[in-house]
């Protein structure tokens, strides 16, 4: 099986076209699953949510349910290189767990999370992906006549929104761009000896900022009239933030369609 994790039910849908007799599939951790045939074989879309944690546990659970033959982390990223622009695609060779690490005197400094061995704790700094699975996303790529990007990306805990913050993690870290759940499923991947790959399509560049989109969030428990209220009273007073909004989603839009005529190229054939 190939299994496509994306965070959000809209990257999800960038795949939905591309499953013949596509299925929902019920799986612990109220996971939502969508499962059909590609030429590629029997393939499952699963939307796992955003962040670190989400990523992880899902991916460890279709590990285990499934032992894949390749894990495919998939959806938008915030560009950290000033020459990508929205709906270029990146190819990380290389994931880096960026906010892993130690807090002292001398600042913050990477270290990647300890993973146990035998008699040892072991620090890794970065997960790397298989060469001839970056070379057949290239190749894919360029098929679909889609610009593209072969290189480092790190995750984060946080949505990067702020430009002079992104030009200095890019430069920091030698990365292409910025995602929440890449590094984390890799390293459950790893774990489980299962390949993995993480392509991701830029719905925001480096120029872009978010300042106020946390306004627009729904949050956990609150009601639809009081979510409602609070973007009336936004739309009044903070009409800039509803425009960063828009460009953001157009962005997004953009990104999706790119990455679903990547997948439609990468999925054609068996893995």
């Amino acid at each position: 099986m190939v299994v496509l994790l994306v965070a959000t039910p809209e990257e999800a849908r960038a795949a939905r076209p591309l499953l013949a007799g596509a299925e929902e599939v019920s799986l612990p951790g109220n996971l939502r699953a969508l499962r059909g045939g590609t030429a590629a074989g029997d393939t499952l879309v699963a939307a796992v949510g955003v962040g670190k944690v989400a990523a992880a546990s899902a991916t460890a659970v279709l590990c285990h349910l499934f032992t894949p033959r390749l894990l495919l982390v998939c959806g938008v990223a915030g560009a950290l290189d000033e020459t990508l622009e929205v709906g270029d695609l990146v190819i990380s060779t290389e994931l880096v767990p960026a906010d892993t690490g130690l807090i002292h005197s001398g600042g913050f400094k990477t270290t990647g999370p300890g993973i146990c061995g035998p008699r040892s704790t072991v620090f890794q700094p970065s997960f790397t992906s298989p060469p001839r699975l970056v070379e057949k996303a290239r190749l894919a790529s360029a098929s679909a006549r889609l610009k593209h990007h072969a290189g480092r990306t790190i995750t984060c805990d946080q949505a990067v929104l702020d430009p002079e913050l992104r030009l200095h993690l890019g430069r920091l870290f030698r990365a292409l761009a910025v995602d929440m759940e890449g590094a984390a499923a890799a390293q459950v991947a790893s774990a489980w000896r299962v390949p993995f790959l993480s392509v991701r399509a830029v719905s925001d560049a480096v120029s872009f900022d978010g300042a106020g989109l946390e306004e627009l969030l729904p949050r956990a428990g609150e009601k639809r009239w009081s979510m409602w209220g609070r973007r009336f009273l936004l739309s009044l007073r903070g009409a800039e933030v509803l425009a960063r909004a828009r460009l953001l989603r157009k962005g997004s839009e953009a990104a999706l369609r790119n990455l679903e005529s990547f997948l439609r190229e990468f999925l054609k054939e068996p893995l």
